[in-house]
């Protein structure tokens, strides 16, 4: 199939090195994710936020750094070839992107911190901030399904705590699996929308549609749960 792409068009890679314990599907779907974030932040020509999270076991530390871009744009189209290679031993899926992207006009401002990798059983909890006083909805993304995990009311310009400090969320490896990759979504709407508990893909993208772009903020986190 051909696209035809506008004057917006720009090209993004994401590679993803994986072992025995992850899938080639489930590498290069993380691969690709990270092609569109890099074909949004070369489109929008700002470098963003950076997190750099230190693991440590003993005297070994290593570090992971995640960038995300703080003017939130869209993909229109895309097509994406995928290639795995070898490299030092390392399976490596590489991903390049070809993609339609557009701008969000839009002046809220929101973040979300915390660690986006954890064992089965560990506690889950984010921190998040917005400039806009207006509410937060979380979305888990799973078996083609977005679920309502909850909704919070954020107050300007005050840090919030999700799930809540009364409430407690633990990550949960599927039965009979080693390593689970699943999509949280975090919707902010500075006016109260109606959002049901569970929606399809098709059915997201048009409750996100229906809502102005410049009343809301979404970030997509894609979370790593592994067996202890």
């Amino acid at each position: 199939m051909l696209l035809a792409f506008n004057a917006n068009a720009t090209t993004g890679v994401g590679e993803y090195r994986f072992g025995p314990d992850t899938t080639e599907n489930m590498a290069c779907e993380i691969a690709e994710d990270r092609a569109q974030q890099d074909a949004l932040i070369k489109f929008n020509g700002q470098f963003i936020e950076a997190v750099i999270e230190e693991n440590c076991r003993s005297e070994d530390c290593r570090f992971n750094q995640q960038t995300f871009n703080k003017i939130e744009g869209y993909i229109k189209k895309s097509t994406a070839k995928r290639q795995v290679v070898i490299e030092q031993g390392y399976k490596v899926c590489v991903v390049t992107v070809k993609a339609e992207v557009e701008k969000l006009k839009n002046d809220i401002k929101f973040s979300v911190d915390g660690s986006f990798e954890y064992k089965d059983g560990d506690e889950i909890q984010f921190r998040g901030v917005s400039n806009n006083g207006g509410y937060v909805y979380l979305y888990n993304y799973y078996n083609g399904k977005y679920v309502k995990i909850l909704r919070k009311v954020a107050t300007q310009n005050e840090e919030f705590v999700l799930p809540s400090e009364s409430y407690r969320m633990k990550a949960e490896l599927p039965k009979g699996t080693l390593q689970s990759k699943e999509l949280l979504m975090f919707l902010f709407v500075n006016q109260d929308v109606s959002m049901k508990d569970s929606y399809t893909d098709i059915e997201m993208k048009s409750a996100i549609n229906q809502i102005p772009a410049s009343n809301r903020r979404v970030i997509t986190r894609y979370i790593n749960i592994l067996r202890k």
